[in-house]
């Protein structure tokens, strides 16, 4: 309906408001933390990836969903947006930067979400060639790829929950986990190690979609 249609507009814009609101925050908190003249790689990093993807990824997104709404691409582009313009990700890598004298239910929860907290980034980004053009995988039998990435996301986070140490990406101090049962030797290795076989299997499941795509139109 042209109420419904109207919404999903105003919902398109509002997180990609959101979104800019948050790479401008992030850019911000990143000029306040500057402790040293930044490097080139820096700069780049602060400026490309934390300011100006989010701008771009939720301007693009939100002129999808705007003219499309059952598009997945624009939505898939507006949680890119969101996530890499989260303008908390700075305080909370200063936060974690020193190790802590106990692990509070807090922190517990702190370390958890930075755990995982790179995926809703990173998948959407993998899974726009297998929707782009149509919003759509190419048929149905392309969804296991969807339930693919679905399952890994949730396997990251309910078993990473239960690595025996814990710690933040970013710096090189761990804890012992109180719920942990599964030796860090044994996550950093054969685990991640299927994982990231499952990840290829994604990527390369959701490129070659698109290039088939490509091909069947050309003929």
């Amino acid at each position: 309906s042209h109420t419904s249609t109207r919404s999903t507009r105003w919902l398109a814009w509002g997180l990609a408001g959101v979104a800019v609101i948050g790479a401008l925050a992030q850019l911000v908190f990143w000029a306040i933390h500057l402790s040293a003249r930044p490097g080139l790689f820096d700069l780049v990093e602060a400026l490309g990836w934390g300011f100006a993807i989010p701008i771009v990824f939720a301007v693009l997104g939100a002129l999808i969903v705007a003219r499309q709404r059952g598009n997945r691409v624009g939505w898939l582009m507006l949680i890119v947006a969101l996530v890499a313009g989260n303008p908390f990700q700075i305080p909370m890598e200063r936060l974690l930067s020193a190790p802590p004298d106990a692990l509070t239910p807090g922190l517990w929860l702190l370390l958890w979400f930075d755990g995982w907290s790179w995926i809703p980034l990173i998948f959407p980004i993998f899974l726009i060639p297998l929707h782009f053009p149509t919003g759509r995988p190419p048929s149905r039998r392309w969804n296991w790829v969807i339930w693919l990435a679905v399952g890994m996301w949730l396997f990251f986070v309910v078993f990473g929950s239960f690595s025996d140490m814990l710690g933040p990406q970013n710096s090189n101090w761990t804890l012992p986990n109180p719920i942990g049962f599964i030796p860090i030797e044994v996550w950093n290795g054969p685990v991640l190690i299927l994982w990231g076989i499952g990840l290829l299997t994604m990527v390369s499941a959701s490129v070659v979609s698109l290039f088939l795509r490509f091909r069947r139109a050309q003929s």
